[in-house]
C-alpha cells in the first residue's frame, strides 16, 4: 500500500478506536484489541515518515497537502476532534502502545469533561504522553460550531472563563454572541440548568466589568427568546430573568421598538414573551420610555412601523398586552394615527396635563422656561404622591434621563429640580409618610440630604423604625454600621424595640441586612437569636458558613430555622444533611441530638435523607439503639402509601 493508502486505512481504524473509546474501559479486552491493530497501521505511516501531522477543521483532516473531505469517515473523525478543542495532532515515530491507550481513552472521555481537566494538552501532559502533541483551537474557533453538543461545551466554558478572567477569551464568548444565540432556543436555557446558571454568571460578569458589552449580549439574548416561534402560548421564561438584571428601562423600550420595527414576525405572543423577560415592575418606565420614543420623527414618517404599533397596542389589542402599555401609549398612538379614531376621556385630562410638563421638560432649552417648569413638575409630584400616581411619578426621572442627555448645558438647572425631587422622598420617608405602593422610590435616592447622626435620633429616640428608614439608613451610610452597633448594644435589653428592628430588616433585602441580623444573634436571649434566624429566610442573600455554624452548635429550634433556609439550594441541603446525620455518636453522647436532627428533616420532608436513614437504621452498635429506631420510624413515615 503507499502513503495515501496507509493513512486512509489509519483513519478507519482510529475511528473504530474511537468508538470503543467510548464505550468500554481502558483495560477492556476488545478496547485493547481494536487499540494494538491502531498501533500496527500507525507504525505502516510512519515508517515512511516518522512525523504524521493532522490538521483538523470542523468538517475536515488535513495531511501533508492533502485535504480529506466530503465522506461521512473524515467529517466525523474531524468533528470529534474539532469538539475537544483539537487543532491539529502530531504523532512521532517510537510512539508506544501504553501511550496510545492513554492518549484513546482520555480523549474517548465527554468534550466538556475533557475541558474540565483543563483541555487536551494538560491530559497529555498529566499522562506522560510524549510521543503525541496537540495545538489547540482557540475559544473562538469553537464558539462558531453548531450540534448538540456544543451547548454542553458552552456551558462549561461560559463559566471558565469568567473564572480565569481572561480578557481574551472574554473577547472571544462576546464576539460570537451572536453566533452562540442563533443555536439556542428557550427550551435549551429552561431545561439545561448549567447552561442556565453559567450564562446568568457570564453575563453578571459583563455587567460588573463591560457594561456595554453586557447591555448588547443581553439585548442579543432577548432577540433570540423573542424569534422562538415553537412556543406555546402558556410558556412561562420568567426564571430566564436573571440574565437581564441590569438592563435599564430605556434599553427594553430601545429593543421593544426595533423588534416592531424590523422584526416581521413579532406579533402578541412575541410581546407576550417579552411581557415575561421584563421584571413587571418595570413596565410602567418601559411604557413611558416607549411612548418617547414613538413620538420620534422616525416613527411618525414610517407608516409600516405605524401599523404595526397600531394593531399591537391599538386596533386589536391581545390578552398580553397589559394595562399599563395601553394606557401610557393610547394617547400617543390615536395623535400618530392615520384614520384611527380620536377619543376624548374627561379622566384622562389630568393624566394628559402631566405628559405634557414632562413633554415640555425634554423640549425646552431656555433656562428661566426650564426653572419655570421645574416648579410646576415639583407641585404635580406633591399631588402625585398623595393620590399614588406610579406612572407619572416613574414617568418623571425617565424624561429626566432623557433631558440630562439631550442638553448637558441645562445640567445645573435638572440636577436642582432633582435634588428637590429627591429630597422630598427621603423626607416623607422619614416621617412615615410614604405609601408603601411607591416604596420603589427609595431606589433613587442615592445621597442624604441629612446625616448619619440624624437618622440615628430617628430610629434610637424617635423609635421611628420602618423598613423604609433602615433600608435608607442601611444604603446611605454603610461606613457608620459600627455607629449603629453600638447603639443597638445600649439598648439590648428593650426586648420589643429589637423584635421591631429584626422585622423591619427582613424587609430591607440587602446583604448589608443580613450582616446586621448576624450582629443581633450574638445578644443573650434565645427568643431574640430565633427571630434573627427566621428573619433571614426572607432574604435573598444570606451567609451560608454562619448557618452551618448553627447547625454545628444551636439547640434544636435554631437548627430547624437554619435548614429550613439551606434546605432551599440543592448543594447546601445535602450539605446540610451529611453535617446533621453523620455525627460521630461515642458511647451515646450525641444519640439525642441525632435523634432531633432526624426529627426535623422529617419535619420538612426532606426525603434526599433517605440513605443516610437507612445507614442509621441498620447500624449495630448499642450506644446507636434509639437513633436506629427513630431512624425506622422516619422511614416508616416516607414509606407509608398515601391515603
Amino acid at each position: 500500500m503507499g502513503r495515501e493508502e496507509n493513512i486512509e486505512d489509519f483513519f478507519q481504524g482510529l475511528k473504530v478506536t474511537f468508538t470503543y473509546a467510548t464505550m468500554y474501559f481502558k483495560e477492556h479486552p476488545v478496547f485493547l484489541q481494536a487499540v494494538e491493530d491502531l498501533k500496527k497501521r500507525i507504525d505502516s505511516v510512519i515508517d515512511v515518515n516518522p512525523v504524521l501531522k493532522i490538521g483538523i477543521t470542523p468538517h475536515a483532516l488535513l495531511t501533508e497537502d492533502k485535504h480529506w473531505e466530503k465522506a461521512r469517515l473524515y467529517e466525523e473523525l474531524a468533528t470529534f476532534f474539532h469538539y475537544r478543542k483539537i487543532k491539529a495532532i502530531t504523532i512521532t515515530k517510537g510512539v508506544a502502545l501504553d501511550e496510545l491507550v492513554r492518549f484513546l481513552n482520555k480523549m474517548g472521555l465527554p468534550p466538556k469533561e475533557i475541558l474540565k481537566g483543563g483541555g487536551p494538552q494538560a491530559i497529555l501532559e498529566d499522562q506522560r504522553i510524549f510521543h503525541i502533541s496537540i495545538e489547540e483551537l482557540d475559544y473562538s474557533q469553537l464558539l462558531k460550531s453548531a450540534g448538540e453538543q456544543c451547548k454542553d461545551i458552552w456551558a462549561y466554558l461560559l463559566k471558565s472563563v469568567v473564572d480565569k478572567e481572561s480578557a481574551e477569551d472574554i473577547k472571544a464568548f462576546t464576539d460570537n454572541f451572536e453566533v452562540i444565540c442563533k443555536e439556542l432556543s428557550i427550551r435549551d436555557l429552561r431545561e439545561n440548568a448549567e447552561l442556565r446558571e453559567n450564562m446568568a454568571i457570564f453575563l453578571a460578569y459583563l455587567r460588573d466589568h463591560q457594561n456595554d458589552k453586557f447591555r448588547k449580549c443581553a439585548k442579543r439574548l432577548i432577540k433570540t427568546i423573542l424569534c422562538n416561534r415553537d412556543v406555546s402560548r402558556e410558556t412561562s421564561i420568567e426564571s430566564l430573568r436573571i440574565f437581564f438584571e441590569g438592563l435599564a428601562a430605556d434599553d427594553f423600550a430601545d429593543l421593544l421598538l426595533a423588534e416592531i420595527a424590523t422584526n416581521e414576525n413579532f406579533d402578541s405572543l412575541s410581546f407576550g414573551l417579552f411581557t415575561q423577560i421584563a421584571d413587571k415592575d418595570m413596565h410602567r418606565e418601559i411604557a413611558t420610555s416607549l411612548a418617547y420614543k414613538i413620538r420620534g420623527d422616525a416613527v411618525k414618517d414610517n407608516q409600516r412601523v405605524r401599523k404595526k404599533l397600531e394593531e399591537l397596542f391599538f386596533i386589536s389589542p391581545s390578552p398580553f398586552i397589559s394595562e399599563v402599555y395601553q394606557h401610557t401609549l393610547l394617547s400617543v398612538l390615536q395623535g400618530i394615527s392615520q384614520g384611527g379614531k380620536i377619543i376624548f376621556d374627561p379622566d384622562r385630562v389630568l393624566k394628559n396635563y402631566h405628559c405634557i410638563l414632562l413633554n415640555l421638560l425634554i423640549e425646552e432649552e431656555r433656562p428661566e422656561s426650564l426653572t419655570l417648569i421645574g416648579q410646576n413638575l415639583l407641585k404635580v409630584w406633591e399631588e402625585a404622591v398623595q393620590v399614588k400616581e406610579q406612572e407619572f411619578l416613574n414617568s418623571f426621572f425617565v424624561a429626566m434621563e432623557i433631558k440630562k442627555k439631550k442638553s448637558l448645558s441645562l445640567e445645573d438647572i435638572l440636577a436642582k429640580i432633582e435634588e428637590q425631587i429627591i429630597h422630598d422622598i427621603e423626607k416623607r420617608t422619614l416621617e412615615n409618610a410614604m405609601p408603601s405602593e411607591l416604596s420603589f422610590l427609595l431606589d433613587r435616592v442615592k445621597k442624604s440630604a441629612f446625616d448619619n447622626h440624624f437618622y440615628l435620633r430617628k430610629i434610637f429616640k424617635e423609635k421611628k423604625v420602618s423598613p423604609p428608614i433602615l433600608r435608607l439608613f442601611l444604603t446611605l451610610f454603610p461606613e457608620s454600621l459600627k455607629s449603629f452597633y453600638r447603639q443597638l448594644k445600649r439598648r439590648s435589653f428593650n426586648l420589643r424595640l429589637l423584635r421591631n428592628i429584626v422585622e423591619c430588616l427582613k424587609r430591607v433585602d440587602s446583604p448589608v441586612a443580613c450582616e446586621v441580623l448576624k450582629y443581633l444573634f450574638a445578644f443573650p436571649g434565645k427568643l431574640i437569636k430565633l427571630e434573627t434566624v427566621k428573619a433571614m429566610a426572607y432574604l435573598s442573600e444570606y451567609d451560608r458558613n454562619f448557618l452551618f455554624s448553627i447547625l454545628k452548635k444551636g439547640d434544636v429550634f435554631l437548627r430547624r430555622e437554619s435548614l429550613r433556609i439551606l434546605a432551599k439550594e440543592k448543594e447546601n441541603r445535602a450539605d446540610a444533611l451529611r453535617l446533621l446525620l453523620t455525627l460521630s455518636n461515642p458511647l451515646g453522647l450525641r444519640a439525642k441530638p441525632l435523634r432531633e436532627n432526624i426529627e426535623l428533616i422529617v419535619e420538612l420532608n426532606l426525603i434526599d435523607a433517605k440513605p443516610y436513614l437507612v445507614d442509621l437504621s441498620q447500624t449495630k452498635s448499642f450506644w446507636y439503639r434509639s437513633v436506629r429506631r427513630k431512624a425506622q420510624e422516619a422511614l416508616g413515615v416516607w414509606n407509608e402509601p398515601e391515603a
